[in-house]
């Protein structure tokens, strides 16, 4: 009966507590990896702030424009969208400024969670665009004055007459009845401030821009923070943006005394572009271009950042406690070139606050990354007695406090070597690796190229045709794929209002692409053995010996490393039976040269040796007669499945 190590380990279920380093300097590490303490727009974010060069300069683009314009900032979430935008228009929430050139007024909009209705939308926006006029108001007395002037009211009502005249006709015959035309003008305009008070508040701001009292000559519009809205204040929240810099373009050359330029930047995640991409009524407007913010911010950068920031802004009651958490922390965050950095980042999607999540993880974690882990053992702060390498580091994310890596839900490294006790899924789901692996890395973030589910199917059946519950299986993979999070959704595609962010199900017509962290877990494949070996522990096998039953904990434990390398060539050896029906299967039907179009003309196996390889050198036992012989073994299987492959 096949069972797995996960099942069957006496250590399955066992949890270790948190390292002695973190229980010591909790205090220290929260504050350096937390983001929740930090005020947006504060002082402390500014000197905190990690610059974002690419995502800068096509920011500039917008400064730099001398027409208007309608753009989009699209990021993933946690990536960083708002403090970019807050640190480079110099601006803090909502509160209304002017740019550092002092040329530009700087209109942001931060919904900040608050729920609104359509007609809350309306009213909020309302205030939002009169505290624009008051500011100018304030920054330029004598355009105040001007306005509040009796020609300045005739001449405002005439800028509404050129460009809006039906807000002017609401007042009741019988008030207009005997009213000098001056008195008319001032009872249309004090029915259209009552009635139609957007329209009214929104000329009023596009009248301020166009006197050359106002210095100011672009608007720069901001709307960021919408997700936590729900999507349907969202789509009414944007339209209402979208309409107001319509309405502002829209001006009356007649009286205005200089031109403006108005540029709106509206900053959204994937999720909502797909959702725009399904609205007519958006599609109706001209996007001038659309900014990709491709990376989030650099940890290392920011860490050593807080360190000297905190260091002169805060007592720190123990110096030396204080720096051992610093040490730590620089060591993890920049370990080999910053090999586990951009790990975390992948694993996180580029949720800078994720991937803070996860760097607590693992500096908390006893079981992996102390040296010394048994509970009963002496209390050790030494940072020399925490060890971050690819198995610790990697186990510490996988297997989080737990001694065996098993699926509980959703896991942070979910296993792709997937089977049952009646099925295989592994190499179907190496297969689907394949085909987005033949897509350059660069031009699929975000899935600006993808696949649809429909197509990948299509893929396996024109390879594998009237192969027995093909179809069914490879859904169910591209299923497991996305629920997992290493297939996401283009920003190409489109997406109902009522389908969240979160939802783990997907229909097959949906625009696919690999996401950062199906890219690193395909790196996992080849780079060492330690992702095999974690696979092993939720493989269903037939415990063939007293080895296969152990997970590698246990076995470490007993000095056993050998017999882990062994046994995973054991699983190899498996896997290359298995991959070999499929390749005989594709030959039998003619269909290799297909094989190779979509999955490549490399043995899908051959990475999981190549990392199992480089472990067993790593490890010094390269010339162990017993994994010498299995590799043997695995060698000529996989010279076995090249020839299969390459006989077109």
């Amino acid at each position: 009966m096949k069972k797995k190590i996960s099942q069957i380990s006496p250590f399955k279920n066992m949890t270790s507590p948190k390292s002695d380093i973190y229980r010591r300097y909790r205090l220290q590490i929260n504050k350096l990896i937390s983001s929740s303490d930090i005020r947006p727009g504060s002082e402390e974010e500014k000197q905190l702030y990690v610059p974002d060069e690419d995502t800068e300069s096509k920011l500039q683009d917008i400064y730099d424009d001398e027409s208007d314009s309608l753009s989009l900032l699209i990021g993933y979430a946690g990536i960083g969208k708002s403090t970019v935008l807050r640190n480079f228009f110099n601006f803090s929430n909502s509160a209304i400024s002017e740019s550092r050139e002092q040329n530009a007024i700087i209109f942001p909009m931060s919904c900040n969670g608050k729920i609104l209705d359509d007609k809350e939308i309306v009213e909020d926006f309302t205030i939002r665009i009169s505290s624009v006029c008051s500011f100018l108001e304030k920054k330029f007395p004598a355009l105040a004055a001007w306005f509040n002037s009796s020609n300045g009211q005739h001449s405002f009502f005439d800028y509404i007459n050129d460009t809006n005249p039906k807000i002017l006709e609401h007042v009741p015959y019988n008030r207009s009845i005997g009213s000098s035309p001056s008195e008319l003008e001032s009872l249309k305009l004090s029915y259209a401030y009552e009635r139609e008070r957007f329209t009214f508040m929104v000329t009023k701001l596009k009248y301020y821009l166009g006197r050359i009292d106002c210095r100011y000559h672009k608007l720069i519009v901001i709307l960021d923070d919408i997700e936590p809205l729900p999507y349907h204040a969202q789509k009414s929240l944007i339209m209402q943006y979208v309409r107001f810099y319509e309405c502002m373009r829209n001006v009356s050359e007649t009286n205005s005394e200089k031109k403006y330029i108005i540029n709106m930047l509206i900053s959204i995640r994937p999720h909502t572009n797909r959702i725009l991409n399904s609205e007519n009524d958006f599609k109706a407007y001209y996007v001038t271009r659309e900014i990709i913010k491709e990376d989030m911010v650099d940890l290392h950068q920011l860490f050593s950042k807080k360190i000297l920031y905190y260091s002169k802004e805060i007592t720190i009651e123990n110096k030396e406690s204080w720096d051992t958490a610093t040490k730590v922390l620089l060591i993890l965050s920049g370990k080999f070139n910053g090999k586990y950095r951009n790990l975390i980042k992948n694993i996180s999607l580029l949720n800078s606050r994720d991937a803070l999540k996860f760097y607590s993880l693992i500096l908390s974690n006893r079981i992996w990354i102390q040296k010394n882990a048994d509970k009963t053992a002496e209390f050790t702060i030494n940072e020399n007695d925490y060890i971050f390498n690819n198995i610790t580091v990697l186990r510490a994310l996988a297997c989080e406090q737990y001694y065996v890596y098993a699926m509980r839900g959703q896991y942070l490294v979910p296993n792709i070597l997937l089977n049952t006790p009646d099925k295989n899924y592994a190499i179907l789901n190496l297969c689907l690796l394949n085909c987005f692996l033949k897509e350059d890395y660069r031009n699929c973030s975000y899935g600006r190229e993808y696949k649809t589910g429909d197509e990948i199917i299509e893929f396996f059946l024109d390879v594998f045709p009237d192969y027995p519950d093909l179809k069914e299986d490879v859904q169910k993979m591209i299923e497991y794929f996305y629920r997992e999070k290493l297939l996401r959704k283009s920003i190409n595609d489109t997406e109902k209002t009522e389908v969240s962010d979160e939802d783990t199900e997907i229909n097959m017509q949906s625009k696919l692409y690999l996401s950062p962290k199906g890219y690193e877990i395909s790196n996992m494949l080849s780079c060492d053995s330690v992702y095999f070996e974690l696979c092993r522990e939720e493989y269903y096998r037939t415990m063939e010996s007293e080895y296969s039953a152990q997970s590698s904990y246990e076995l470490m434990q007993k000095g056993q490393q050998l017999a882990i390398f062994c046994d995973l060539l054991i699983l190899l050896k498996e896997l290359i039976a298995e991959e070999q029906k499929y390749l005989l299967y594709a030959k039998d039907k003619s269909t290799l040269g297909l094989y190779h179009l979509y999955f490549g003309s490399e043995i899908l196996c051959e990475k999981l040796y190549q990392g199992l390889c480089r472990s067993i050198e790593y490890s010094g036992n390269i010339y162990n007669p017993d994994t010498s012989l299995l590799k043997g073994e695995v060698e000529q299987l996989l010279a076995e499945s090249d020839l299969i492959l390459n006989t077109i």
